[in-house]
């Protein structure tokens, strides 16, 4: 990650601080590997790591840092049976607050390194996520026709989007950048055909002196369009809206993908909700406004059961709650609910 340090004559600030003691330490133990003609470096364990992290983010005031208390530990376990000459380890992630009196500062199984990066992300930077729709108007260059910006945080857990759940799974290494209500913020974002829509996320100190791109990337019309169309005609959407037919297929149930964006290289991923404007229908010239749960219902989805309970990529915006359980239930609810004939006679 590229950042730029804007020309001031200020005394460095904090993160620029801790900056230069990491560089400093990985400077030191990169000289020790490369005078070792074993390719080892002994660590003369860990008080160092530790010392920055108690000055760092233990003993920082608030306004040096974010004001959330939460501090996070990676603790690398031993797995037991694993050899000794190249062990292996499990990794978690503990949380306590600031104020905590459990906190695990001398623990020999946190990886106080590790601990250290992890609470820089999440303390001393400010992500800015931007969406933009854009148009190109030549071979190198962008016109942006729509954007919107919204602040996000760092995390080692994320929650699933598609489903609108409460728990949460760790994801540590990976950092994720949460967006919970992007069905209100991102509502007027729309994208036709010639357009592409772009995503970047820029990282920054509180002043600004030192920022950089952490992620962009960008996925053309045709191909999102590809893309949705294809999970339109999957068997888990079939089996969806069959479990939905006479309850829920009127004009404010919409269909919601999950598309994934990669980032240069491969590196990192965006994930976005696409779903179709309401009134839009079939994409073609002659057909009519509105949309049908039962539009790509078929007699096929009889021929792979073993998909049936496929349900991944469907999430219902008139239920942000919804998931498979629900539908389950709710069709079974519909059977007894059904009008008793009181002239019919069984």
């Amino acid at each position: 990650m590229a950042y730029f340090h804007s020309n001031s004559s200020k005394s460095p600030s904090v993160l620029e601080q801790l900056l230069e003691e990491i560089n400093f330490q990985r400077t030191k133990e990169m000289r020790q590997l490369l005078k070792d003609d074993s390719g080892f470096v002994m660590l003369q364990g860990t008080t160092y790591w530790t010392d920055l992290f108690v000055r760092h983010f233990l003993f920082q005031n608030e306004a040096t840092i974010d004001c959330d208390d939460l501090l996070f530990f990676v603790r690398k376990k031993h797995v037991k049976g694993s050899p000794r000459y190249l062990p292996k380890f499990e990794t978690e992630v503990d949380v306590f607050r600031k104020d905590s009196r459990k906190l695990p500062i001398g623990d020999p199984d946190i990886d106080w390194e590790e601990t250290v990066y992890l609470n820089l992300i999440i303390h001393q930077f400010e992500y800015t996520l931007t969406l933009a729709i854009c148009t190109r108007t030549s071979p190198k260059e962008l016109q942006v026709l729509k954007r919107h910006s919204q602040k996000v945080y760092a995390s080692p857990s994320r929650r699933r989007m598609d489903t609108k759940g409460e728990v949460e799974e760790i994801t540590y290494p990976h950092i994720c950048f949460m967006v919970d209500n992007f069905d209100e913020v991102f509502h007027d974002i729309l994208v036709r055909d010639g357009e592409m829509v772009c995503v970047e996320l820029v990282a920054a100190d509180r002043s600004g002196a030192v920022q950089g791109v952490i992620f962009l990337g960008s996925i053309r019309y045709d191909a999102l369009k590809k893309v949705y169309d294809a999970r339109q005609s999957s068997l888990g959407t079939k089996m969806a809206q069959r479990m939905t037919f006479g309850l829920f297929s009127n004009a404010n149930t919409q269909r919601c993908e999950f598309v994934r964006m990669k980032g240069p290289q491969g590196k990192g991923h965006a994930e976005m909700a696409v779903t179709k404007p309401k009134g839009s229908g079939v994409e073609t010239p002659t057909s009519e406004p509105g949309f049908c749960a039962t539009d790509m219902w078929d007699s096929d989805w009889e021929d792979d059961p073993e998909d049936f309970f496929v349900y991944r990529s469907q999430r219902r915006l008139s239920d942000p709650s919804a998931n498979i359980n629900n539908f389950v239930r709710a069709d079974g609810n519909r059977r007894w609910m059904r009008k008793v004939d009181p002239n019919r006679k069984d």
